[in-house]
């Protein structure tokens, strides 16, 4: 049918995430609102559930662990991934669901329905049986490797995608080379058209090596420009996330820092898992969330959404951003302002798992980065800029989540512990002061870029439509994280599963004309 540019560079963001969860209704309903129409939480939902089978653990374990879901609301599909909940849980666990009651944050049923808000259990994508894990590599690639028109390249890198002429733009197929070399070039022929799955870090590279991309970055790395496109490689979205740290002088035992560093009781983990798949070893990093509005995190909500509504948004974009990137840019903040004054969707996360919480991640944020190829050797790996904090919200909800973690950790329930903040340390109390202290040890990657080549109207600085082609071109269509308008407030491995087999239906039933003018 064609040729799909994904695992020939890295495959698509977020396919290998380990925390198995969904954002909120409000999330992907705010990618309609910024003129997608078919891409809502409930166009979405037959996708989530095509993609996964999920497996419920037993009734023993279920009750020893509290575990809850609705298998009826969020999954009944037979897809590929695997999901399942561990059968094991660490000891410090019951405190901490006890502490978010103390909090006033609910335990949700199921986050997986749409409801990603509160307190609540999330599916790994491990098989039930073999406690190993599945992903793109078992469920997409192993029971179709023989197939006679699967073809698997490694070990060589696309450049860029031929066309057949500049004028018309049609996309007839890639150009690959050895990894790590300059040639020769190998020319792959596209029968109908070229999906390019290369994730919102090389998709954007390879779409400005091609001549996609903005003027003045394609003219400085010699490229010729078929489409000034300056929407292509803008618009990166993350979620920075920071981890601060405490000690425990009396934590419960066992822990992760026992699994880590106690050789006898990783020995004795390992031989239980080998034996009979259970123990702390069955576990996928963590299992349990608490998504937040921002309404319980931040007391100064209202004055954060004043505060956006009235910026002059030039003033905190990249200053490659032309008219229509910053009219796309309002049209986002608009829907953020509203998506703050709600209480529907998450904007700040702790995750929880062998320990207290200690970090946060911001799931909603303003700061905008670029992604670009290099200028001066156009081979090499694309220059990101993430740019956190650029913008003063962000840096300023931060602040208030690192707060309300303080606030977390000061709970009767976790006095036992003895915890002791090391990092930045209990002398750091203004709200300047721990902004400071933030901004260096926020990390601004948490294995979620997005947005690179957004699924938005053309005159707000979008690279493709809501059927995925990309503006300007035929036979070219995107299918990774780069076309999420707004990244939504979850970790996206699912989303992305989702919108690749809505992408797979849309595409499999696209009619080919051939005439002048039409895709």
């Amino acid at each position: 049918m064609g040729v799909s540019v994904g695992a020939l560079v890295g495959g698509g963001s977020g396919v290998n995430g380990m925390t198995f969860d969904r954002g909120s209704k409000a999330d992907y309903d705010a990618w309609e609102t910024l003129g997608n129409t078919g891409w809502s939480w409930s166009t979405l939902l037959p996708y989530f559930k095509k993609s996964v089978t999920w497996n419920p653990p037993t009734p023993d374990i279920a009750e020893k662990y509290n575990y809850t879901w609705d298998t009826e609301s969020a999954y009944g599909g037979r897809g590929p991934i695997q999901l399942s909940l561990p059968p094991y849980g660490w000891p410090v666990m019951g405190l901490m669901w006890e502490a978010w009651k103390q909090m006033g944050v609910p335990k949700t049923k199921e986050g997986a329905n749409g409801n990603a808000v509160g307190v609540f259990h999330v599916p790994s994508p491990m098989d039930p049986v073999t406690r190993t894990r599945s992903y793109a590599r078992t469920a997409h690639y192993d029971p179709y490797r023989n197939r006679s028109n699967y073809h698997l390249l490694t070990g060589h890198q696309v450049t860029e995608i031929r066309f057949v002429s500049d004028v018309r733009r049609t996309a007839t197929g890639v150009n690959v080379v050895q990894r790590g070399t300059n040639g020769p070039k190998i020319a792959i022929q596209a029968k109908r058209e070229v999906i390019l799955a290369a994730g919102a870090v090389w998709t954007p590279w390879i779409l400005q090596r091609s001549g996609f991309g903005p003027k003045s970055v394609l003219e400085a790395a010699g490229i010729p420009v078929k489409k000034d496109f300056p929407g292509v490689g803008a618009n990166l979205q993350e979620h920075p996330f920071a981890q601060t740290v405490r000690s425990f002088t009396n934590n419960l035992f066992p822990n992760t820092n026992v699994l880590l560093s106690n050789t006898t009781f990783y020995e004795e983990a390992l031989r239980e898992y080998n034996e009979n798949r259970t123990g702390p070893l069955t576990l996928a990093r963590g299992n349990q969330l608490a998504l937040l509005p921002l309404k319980t995190v931040q007391p100064q909500w209202e004055d954060i959404i004043r505060a956006m509504l009235s910026q002059t948004a030039e003033h905190y974009l990249p200053q490659t951003y032309d008219k229509n990137l910053t009219e796309g840019f309002i049209a986002q903040l608009n829907v953020i302002a509203d998506l703050f004054n709600r209480t529907d969707n998450a904007a700040i996360e702790f995750p929880f798992g062998s320990s207290p919480v200690a970090g946060s991640v911001l799931l909603r944020t303003l700061s905008r980065g670029v992604i670009n190829i290099n200028t001066s050797n156009p081979l090499a790996p694309p220059v990101v800029e993430y740019r956190t904090f650029s913008n003063p919200i962000d840096i300023a909800n931060a602040v208030a989540a690192f707060k309300y973690s303080r606030k977390f950790m000061s709970l009767p329930v976790f006095q036992g512990l003895a915890p002791v903040e090391t990092v930045p340390g209990l002398n750091v109390t203004s709200d300047e002061d721990i902004a400071i202290a933030l901004k260096s040890i926020f990390n601004p990657v948490f294995a979620h870029p997005s947005g690179t080549a957004a699924m938005m109207p053309e005159k707000y600085g979008g690279v493709v439509g809501p059927d995925l082609r990309v503006y300007g071109a035929r036979r070219l269509s995107i299918a990774d994280a780069s076309i999420m308008p707004l990244l939504p407030g979850t970790h996206i491995c699912t989303t992305v599963y989702a919108v690749a087999e809505k992408a797979s239906i849309s595409i499999l039933v696209r009619p080919y004309l051939v005439a002048e003018g039409q895709h």
